[in-house]
């Protein structure tokens, strides 16, 4: 009973230390550079998204390690930051018109933000309901077959119907329109998938002129890119492209004309000449904080020991598997002192020092005694809902985003605390122990072809990343919908989420062996 109070004693004190760690990452300062976290071995990498052009000389962009959206002129320099709404988490951009419509995920409530903003005076921004009308204005795409699609511009008099046909002969699976437009000038985006194990897409955006005629091509360079943002593209008023390009060493915006189509409507681009169109103008180096996660050392990109597991694949029926899923987003658990923080356990991730364990950055200290929805990520975590409820009661550590590869550091697994990691997610909804991402795919046999994923599927990143698919999304099912653990700022744990066919280059198709319908 008297170490039973000391415990408490020492954690309260510690408690006292971390009213300083904030709600979110560090805000940064207005001049600050933007922010990625570089990826590793079975983690994805975190880069800036929702990017789109305000005027001559200014861009925003959202950054994944604070949350902000930022201000960048054409020098790459960050000029303003201001802080989004608490819960609201961007889904769409409208921005064919002034000011510029940030959507959340659900397209209730919208950010406005004018483009003749002063990006040094605005430090938040404030949502507000969206009204009905705009709510509806938004172009309607009709499939007339696997490479075929109508863009049907419902929202204006003067819209016209665009007949889009794919150009790489793979499947056209997405059709979107950026703005603003200029003298009746439209910009589309088109996703067209060319393999599917992995996925490769092909994204390219199409010039059309005031009568639906089509007038240039740009080819957007996502294979150079650690991980393809949902929101990279923006046309400037002048009518040049303006991509936002994460790599691995940081961020550039790369500025593009048009050229002018060679090949007829109806005939295939080979892959090469399709590569060749948009000249690139300029790249814009822009100020990049890079933050690492510990490396690996050398190791292999092969399962540690810890993930090795004997391979048992009882059956599941395929709701079961949504239904084991979905579970992960309402585990309901209510944080208590000890299951944020521990005496003697540093909230740090120096595994040369023998510190590995790191607290997910959302969790505060008024989080304590609140009750909490979706399970946290913890980096080699397998719970499944239950035995994370039970973990919690007994005074586990909630969650871990401390991450590596290195058996010198007990691969960086805290085992005094509780959690799912990505595949820990999908190996739990499958009713088997936990595999890591490569692991999947020995009790697993790839879907050759995108239309035929299923909810109860999963699509797997060997040594980055995995996500169970629990349904579809886009007018044809062309985007997925899936829940997944990520060490992303707006997950940190289970959250659902959708993804345009571009989002999933480099990722196999998978299916459980067990399941059945």
């Amino acid at each position: 009973m008297h170490t039973r109070k000391t415990i408490w004693e020492v954690a309260s004190a510690l408690t006292a230390v971390m009213l300083l760690w904030p709600a979110t990452a560090p805000a940064q300062s207005p001049g600050a550079a933007i922010g990625m976290v570089a990826g590793s071995q079975e983690v994805l990498a975190r880069v800036p998204d929702h990017f789109v052009w305000l005027r001559d000389g200014l861009q925003i962009a959202y950054d994944p390690a604070d949350g902000h959206i930022v201000f960048i002129d054409d020098d790459g320099r960050v000029v303003g930051r201001s802080r989004l709404p608490p819960d609201f988490q961007i889904g769409r951009i409208v921005a064919d018109a002034d000011p510029v419509r940030l959507l959340n995920t659900d397209g209730t409530r919208e950010l406005l933000v004018p483009r003749q903003v002063d990006p040094a005076s605005v430090r938040s921004l404030t949502s507000q309901p969206v009204a009905g009308e705009r709510a509806r204005q938004r172009a309607r795409v009709v499939r007339q077959g696997p490479q075929r699609l109508v863009l049907e511009d419902d929202s204006r008099a003067t819209g016209k119907r665009l007949e889009i046909r794919s150009l790489t002969g793979g499947r056209l699976a997405q059709a979107y329109e950026i703005g603003p437009r200029s003298a009746g000038t439209r910009y589309v985006v088109t996703e067209e998938m060319v393999s599917g194990n992995p996925v490769q897409v092909r994204v390219i955006v199409r010039r059309y002129d005031a009568g639906g005629q089509l007038t240039g091509l740009a080819f957007v360079p996502t294979d150079e890119m650690v991980v393809v943002p949902h929101d990279f593209i923006s046309v400037t008023a002048s009518g040049a492209l303006r991509v936002l390009v994460p790599t691995a060493d940081g961020v550039k915006i790369r500025e593009m004309a048009f050229t002018a189509p060679a090949a007829r409507k109806d005939q295939v681009i080979p892959d090469q000449a399709l590569r060749a169109t948009g000249t690139g103008v300029r790249d814009i180096a822009v100020e990049t904080r890079v933050s690492k996660t510990p490396e690996n050392n050398g190791q292999p990109p092969e399962e540690g020991a810890p993930f090795k597991l004997r391979l048992i694949m009882p059956p599941i029926k395929r709701d079961d598997v949504v239904k084991n899923a979905n579970a992960f987003l309402t585990v309901n658990w209510v944080m208590k002192q000890e299951n944020f923080a521990r005496a003697g356990i540093d909230n740090a991730c120096v595994p040369e020092q023998a510190k590995i364990w790191r607290r997910p950055v959302r969790f505060t200290v008024d989080s304590i005694g609140k009750t909490i929805g979706p399970m946290p990520y913890r980096w080699g975590g397998d719970d499944s809902p239950e035995s994370y409820r039970l973990r919690i009661d007994w005074g586990a550590l909630a969650g871990s985003i401390c991450t590596c590869r290195n058996p010198a550091y007990d691969y960086c697994i805290e085992r005094r605390s509780a959690g799912v990691d990505c595949s820990g997610l999908v190996s739990s909804a499958w009713g088997i122990k936990k595999r890591g991402t490569w692991g999947l795919l020995d009790v697993a046999n790839d879907v050759r072809d995108f239309a035929e994923l299923r909810p109860g599927d999963a699509m797997t990143w060997p040594g980055r990343h995995a996500r169970l698919i629990v349904g579809t999304t886009g007018p044809f099912g062309d985007g997925i919908t899936v829940v997944e653990s990520s060490t992303r700022l707006e997950c940190e744990g289970a959250c659902r989420r959708d993804y345009r066919p571009s989002e999933l280059s480099g990722y196999r198709m998978i299916r459980y062996r067990g399941i059945s319908d």
